[in-house]
């Protein structure tokens, strides 16, 4: 039923009142930045995106461009600050709402003027400064909307934008996604702030998408192993990966944005706190908290861990070198997500290891990398999901994680990756070392794992046992050789217990 003049009229002033209130206590609130599109009569943002005009032609070009760039920019991701796209529509009627008025509607006209470098493109040098300069002026907009202290729902918009222009590969995401990961985010009145997890789990993302994208111009160097290489500065590679390093090994910190169970039917949990002995005095007294985590603190951490998995896995090099400074190792991170290492707690689950078994799959590996462990730990990880698969109706314990994975889905993906891999091991000197046995273990997930996931049917199980056997002859390897890396025994994996 339509609002009549004055139901409006009384949504206007609660609205406003509303907003008083919030200016007046200091909360986040709406406000609307400006940014005009700016006139292009020529199509330069075209000419620029498919390389035909180079942004930094000569001095005055790359001045003129990056303005031009930067007020493109502002137009589109200025837009997610204004109140119409969070307000429902005037006339009060339950209908969608219409698809232009919607922030989706934003992103897709985002998406049409970024350049996303894979494995197969082959863009131009000036289509690799379009990529930069456009990704430092969608950089410069997103932290003008941050800045502002805007409302969760515009924070959630800002964070979407950021992992999609991440996806460029432009390497001026990088110190924003540092600055979200590691709470130094000049959030509120120009100091560093905790990052809200809404926000927070966008910028784990846009870490992983920043480390998908390739370097846009990897066909024009002769050296094969550019065709790995990320598109931004080790230095920077090296800063991220230790933040998802540091949240995989200490967790991501958000167990206390869980419901403590259901709000209409609360649990007296024991507990012991320090300076009382008597636990049944301390229920008594109507205490609420746990020893451990609850369910949903335990499900809302592994929801955050899925996605800190997810973007490991995508990067490439096991190992990320900076002049002068000491080596890093993220394939080691990759591997333990694999495996289940000890070292990772709460344990792993399957969304986590399937990111994980991929993610081996694309590494390029490195002088010391010990291969065969990787295989091993390749082999323990598809083991772990096949159980999984088979008990994912059983095993409550195992249902609400194993539901997570979209199981047809993830067999393309995987088939995908295991093609990757075998390609590999022909065209890669380090792989083709170990030939065979990427072939075998290739053989064996695509038959024991991809084919029963592409099916989805209690009636074709996953088979676990050839990979079970594949990680036991690798068990038997003299200790000393069992580390990720053949240089330095203290990468040594601790799997996961057998029959789990």
């Amino acid at each position: 039923m339509p609002r009549t003049p004055t139901r409006v009229l009384a949504s206007a002033l609660l609205f406003a009142a509303a907003a008083v209130a919030a200016a007046q206590s200091g909360a986040p609130r709406f406000v609307k930045l400006e940014g005009k599109q700016p006139a292009d009569p020529t199509g330069k943002l075209a000419q620029l995106r498919e390389g035909k005009l180079k942004v930094g032609g000569t001095p005055a070009d790359l001045k003129a461009n990056q303005e031009f760039l930067r007020a493109n920019a502002k137009y589109h991701v200025y837009k997610i600050t204004d109140e119409k796209y969070y307000l429902p529509a005037e006339s009060g009627d339950l209908k969608p709402r219409d698809t232009a008025s919607t922030v989706d509607q934003v992103l897709l006209d985002l998406t049409g003027q970024l350049l996303m470098p894979g494995p197969e493109t082959k863009y131009s040098t000036a289509q690799q400064e379009y990529i930069v300069e456009y990704g430092a002026a969608l950089n410069d907009a997103i932290r003008d909307v941050l800045k502002a202290n805007p409302p969760a729902p515009v924070r959630i918009n800002a964070g979407r934008v950021l992992a999609l222009g991440s996806k460029s590969g432009a390497p001026a995401f990088a110190g924003t996604i540092h600055e979200l990961l590691s709470d130094s985010f000049p959030l509120t009145a120009g100091k560093p702030g905790k990052t809200p997890p809404e926000l927070f789990l966008h910028a784990i993302t846009a870490a992983g998408n920043l480390f998908a994208a390739y370097d846009p111009v990897w066909h024009l160097n002769s050296d094969w192993r550019s065709q790995f290489r990320h598109s931004f500065p080790e230095k920077d590679q090296i800063t991220l990966a230790t933040d998802l390093h540091n949240l995989l090994m200490k967790g991501p910190g958000v167990a206390e944005l869980a419901a403590v169970g259901d709000p209409d039917k609360p649990v007296l949990r024991p507990v012991k706190i320090d300076g009382m002995a008597d636990t049944a005095a301390s229920n008594k007294a109507g205490t609420l908290e746990s020893s451990g985590p609850t369910p949903e603190q335990a499900a809302v951490t592994a929801y955050f861990r899925r996605e800190i998995a997810r973007a490991c896995s995508k990067i490439r090099p096991d190992t990320i070198e900076e002049v002068g400074k000491p080596p890093l190792h993220p394939g080691v991170d990759i591997a333990r997500i694999a495996i289940g290492d000890a070292k990772i707690s709460p344990a792993v689950t399957s969304p986590e290891v399937s990111e994980a078994v991929i993610g081996l799959c694309y590494l390029a590996p490195s002088q010391n990398f010990n291969i065969p462990e990787a295989l091993a730990a390749m082999a323990g990880g598809g083991r772990y999901l096949a159980l999984s698969y088979n008990n994912r109706d059983a095993d409550p314990s195992v249902r609400r994680h194993a539901q997570l994975v979209p199981w047809k889905l993830y067999a393309a993906r995987l088939n995908a990756a295991l093609d990757h891999l075998t390609n590999q091991a022909r065209v890669n000197p380090r792989w083709r070392e170990h030939r065979a046995a990427v072939a075998q273990v290739v053989d064996i997930m695509k038959q024991d794992l991809a084919v029963p996931f592409s099916k989805n049917e209690p009636t074709s199980p996953a088979q676990a046992e050839r990979l079970t056997e594949f990680q036991r002859n690798r068990s038997g390897v003299p200790a000393a050789e069992r580390s990720l890396y053949t240089n330095d025994p203290s990468f040594t994996l601790t799997p996961r217990p057998a029959g789990s």
